[in-house]
């Protein structure tokens, strides 16, 4: 009788630690977007990091469990992990064109080395932008102010990048000295003064392809032979032409006083800019 007790009682504890067991299993069933409770982020590149296993704490009044590490007899100890992999810091080398470096982690969407170079939101925004154009033209000339170097480029599309470099990270050779300082893609207003000042602002940035895909290569290449305002220029109100409307432009310090020529059936396109009054053919 006593041989069938034991016999019962161990069924039972065999049925409990099972159900413990299949317990713990659900605990790490996070769902979709999530891995051993990190969430991944679609459309951002790379993995996310393994989970790692966290520690079982004993209950009160009980003794965690001793000799887990200790080899029994007859049996060698287990050989010691190999060291630590290195970090990115230490197997990549320091760029000598530090902006260009983003770009090229940009286009690869090399997650690991965007973020090292800049940091994990930048390197965030600049993948969840997607695949812009890549034939980055750099605008020289790039200005400073409180210790940052703005490094500015415009692609073939005519859209506008402006990264912040931090002087001291860069002289001392540091990672994470980049920052996303300006994401301007070009826009096709539908409206004539909104036009004009697509045009006027790629103009003074110096973006050379903004400008043409807003007007023509003759404009541009005439405007490039001016002075170039500078962001305290003026937009007057536009006329209300019969298929053309001229959108006035000024700005005291080059003595700029023209209007921006549109076709106003072209307006929300590319190239709706055909002409300026006067000096554009």
């Amino acid at each position: 009788m006593a041989h069938a007790y034991r016999i019962r009682r161990a069924a039972a504890l065999c049925a409990g630690v099972l159900l413990v067991l299949a317990g713990c299993g659900t605990a790490h069933d996070k769902g979709q977007g999530e891995l051993g409770g990190v969430r991944v982020t679609p459309g951002l590149g790379g993995s996310a990091p393994a989970a790692q296993p966290s520690g079982i704490s004993p209950s009160p009044g009980q003794t965690p469990p001793t000799g887990s590490g200790t080899p029994g007899p007859g049996q060698s100890t287990p050989p010691a992990s190999g060291p630590p992999s290195a970090s990115p810091t230490e197997t990549t080398p320091y760029p000598s064109d530090y902006a260009a470096a983003i770009l090229d982690a940009w286009a690869k969407h090399n997650l690991v080395l965007l973020t090292l170079l800049t940091d994990p939101l930048d390197a965030s925004h600049l993948l969840a932008i997607g695949d812009p154009d890549r034939h980055w033209t750099p605008v020289p000339g790039a200005a400073g102010a409180a210790g940052s170097t703005y490094a500015s480029f415009y692609n073939a599309n005519g859209d506008w990048l402006v990264l912040r470099l931090d002087d001291t990270s860069l002289a001392a050779r540091l990672f994470h000295a980049g920052r996303l300082n300006t994401w301007d893609p070009i826009s096709y207003p539908n409206v004539a003064k909104a036009y004009a000042k697509e045009f006027v602002d790629g103009w003074v940035n110096g973006n050379k392809a903004r400008m043409t895909k807003l007007s023509s290569a003759a404009v541009t290449n005439y405007f490039l032979t001016l002075a170039t305002p500078d962001f305290s220029y003026t937009l007057g109100t536009p006329d209300s032409g019969t298929g053309h409307t001229h959108v006035p432009v000024t700005e005291a310090s080059v003595s700029l006083d023209t209007a921006l020529s549109m076709l106003i059936s072209a307006l929300g396109q590319a190239h709706a800019i055909d002409g300026c009054v006067p000096g554009c053919a």
